[in-house]
């Protein structure tokens, strides 16, 4: 049995072939060429592209590229107003700690900072050491300690609050930092992961805050601009008065809410006493436009500055939009697309085997899937080619990915590979020569084009028999991805957080949700985990991706390509923090 007749899945098949997903498999069976070819490949000395000559009107961009931009803060011009906008409307509460949706998050994040911040910007190479090392940002300064079980964060003096009631831009003291940490300790959503690192912390004197680690932890710097991980400071007067805190944001950040109106608007004013200088742009105006259709058309008349369509209408905007740029996005170098077995009958059911596991993730053609849903046939005859990447168990970071299509992973590399032949010499192998009924919990509604795919896959292969368990998103959640309670596979699901030890510890160590754990992987997610030197810690990466290679504690899913977005050429410094961004003075209707 491969799905219920009654299936969600079902109705997706009208508009979804097989044949045309051979079609764009085919284009795509060469291979990705585009990611072999490593962004510091470039000739041109780093950061001295002109963006005017690369990225200006009608062009073809890849952001994996932004790093080798020039600077052009020398030709600022100040003022304008941002014309930005929204699908969707906030739907919770201003307070930041008890924030849940992502998109919540990412909207508090326009006002509030952490304590560090990523370094990025123009020279600054992917998986360099400059680029894993982050910079000071509330915090000036902070130091780990050798054993990698305490890390002082050193207060940046002189940094002042938005302009706002009660706080009326009075100066950050560590006394905002106090009640924040203690704040976000007591009731933050995220507090989860670290809440199992930190001892506790230290407030040696006015300036300093000592955190004295349970474990070594040498990635917790890369993670203290993680919303998934970290607390935002938020000045007291808030922190006192939740009450307060749920009805505007006030922070320390670049840009000031200066209005909002539910399902309308939201609209920023910069922060002329940002501590990192008083930003070039003027306002930002957030319409929100919840109708696809909608976006389409505001962004053809030049009312919106960006717009990301869906794969099948890149083309049509294409034409639509001519002196509009055509950026793709930058593929995840933290997350992976997941499929988790479940805890139930684990070590009875037939994938307990780990031939099984591989014979499983080598029965899809997963090239395939990715070419049709990312369009590559239609875009590559057109002359514009996708960003299609590679998803193994670890994220394409230059730093440390190993590519199987190079053999990167020695004889595992062909783990990975798509051989249906091979597939089915390890199910006989393990004694399952007439194949296998494979559990999959299945989230109703979510990636219905992709779940088809995959469930045609199985379906062709005729080995590997899925029985679907459909359940709401509620379910899913509760079941799939905070536990393992369920039989079978999940559906590919993409692990979250801005730094690889998310992945590994959550999804593949042994005393989280690994229902397959092993000895020898534990050690090296430990490993990584203690490695200080961002260099030192990528080479026990490559360690532990050859391992899990051969092990498939879980396998992955759907491989990843960049999604496309038309810019109107009319922002400067796109590879720079948002204050040092700035509005080409030629833009229309520059000043709203």
């Amino acid at each position: 049995m491969s799905t219920k007749e009654n299936s969600w899945l079902s109705s997706y098949r009208h508009h979804l072939t097989r044949r045309r997903f051979l079609s764009g498999a085919a284009v795509g069976a060469s291979g990705v060429i585009l990611l072999a070819c490593s962004s510091n490949g470039s000739s041109a000395p780093q950061g001295a592209l002109k963006p005017g000559d690369v990225r200006g009107s009608g062009s073809i961009w890849y952001a994996r590229n932004n790093w080798n931009l020039a600077d052009e803060t020398d030709q600022a011009v100040p003022g304008g107003v941002y014309p930005g906008h929204e699908s969707r409307d906030v739907n919770e509460s201003f307070e930041p700690f008890i924030a849940t949706d992502s998109f919540t998050e990412s909207f508090h994040d326009r006002s509030y900072e952490y304590l560090l911040r990523r370094n990025r910007g123009p020279g600054i190479a992917p998986g360099t050491a400059e680029y894993l090392t982050p910079q000071g940002n509330l915090a000036a300064d902070w130091e780990i300690s050798d054993d990698a079980l305490s890390v002082t964060f050193t207060m940046r003096e002189g940094v002042k609050f938005h302009p706002i009631a009660p706080v009326n831009a009075r100066e950050m003291s560590l006394q905002d930092w106090r009640s924040s940490w203690e704040r976000f300790m007591a009731v933050g959503s995220n507090r989860l992961d670290i809440t199992e690192l930190v001892d506790k912390v230290e407030w040696p004197d006015a300036r300093h805050m000592v955190m004295k680690l349970k474990v070594p932890y040498g990635p917790l710097p890369g993670r203290m601009m993680d919303k998934d991980f970290m607390f935002k400071i938020v000045p007291k007067e808030l922190v006192e008065n939740p009450d307060l805190a749920s009805q505007r944001p006030i922070g320390t950040n670049y840009r000031i809410l200066d209005k909002i109106q539910p399902s309308s608007t939201s609209e920023f004013r910069r922060h002329d006493a940002y501590w990192a200088g008083k930003p070039f742009v003027e306002r930002w105006h957030y319409p929100v436009i919840p109708e696809y259709s909608n976006r389409y058309a505001q962004f053809v008349a030049k009312n919106i500055v960006s717009f990301s369509p869906n794969a099948r209408d890149v083309l049509k905007l294409h034409g639509d939009a001519r002196d509009a740029i055509l950026e793709a996005a930058e593929i995840s170098t933290t997350s992976i697309r997941t499929m988790a077995f479940g805890e139930i009958d684990k070590n009875t059911v037939p994938w307990r085997d780990s031939r099984v596991r591989i014979a499983i993730q080598k029965s899809v053609n997963w090239d395939g899937i990715a070419d049709f849903l990312s369009n590559r046939g239609a875009l590559t005859a057109a002359g514009i080619e996708p960003e299609v990447g590679f998803n193994t168990h670890v994220p394409m970071d230059p730093a440390f990915w190993l590519d199987p299509r190079k053999g990167e992973l020695g004889e595992a590399s062909k783990n990975y590979l798509y051989d249906p032949v091979e597939s089915k010499k390890l199910l006989a192998a393990a004694g399952h020569a007439s194949g296998i009924d494979l559990g999959m919990l299945i989230q109703i509604g979510n990636e219905v084009d992709q779940m088809g795919l995959l469930l045609d896959e199985y379906n062709r292969f005729g080995l590997i028999r899925i029985i679907p368990r459909e359940v709401n998103r509620t379910e899913f959640f509760a079941d799939g991805v905070y536990s393992r309670s369920f039989q079978g596979i999940r559906m590919p699901y993409p692990s979250a957080g801005t730094d690889v030890d998310y992945l590994f510890y959550r999804f593949y160590h042994g005393s989280s949700l690994n229902v397959y754990p092993d000895a020898k992987l534990d050690e090296l997610i430990d490993a990584q985990r203690r490695a200080i030197d961002p260099l030192k810690r990528a080479a026990i990466i490559k360690d532990l991706q050859l391992h899990i290679a051969t092990t498939f504690c879980v396998n992955v899913g759907s491989h990843p390509f960049s999604t496309w977005n038309f810019e109107w050429p009319w922002l400067h410094n796109v590879n720079q923090t948002g204050e040092l961004q700035w509005l080409d003075p030629n833009m229309p209707r520059r000043n709203g």
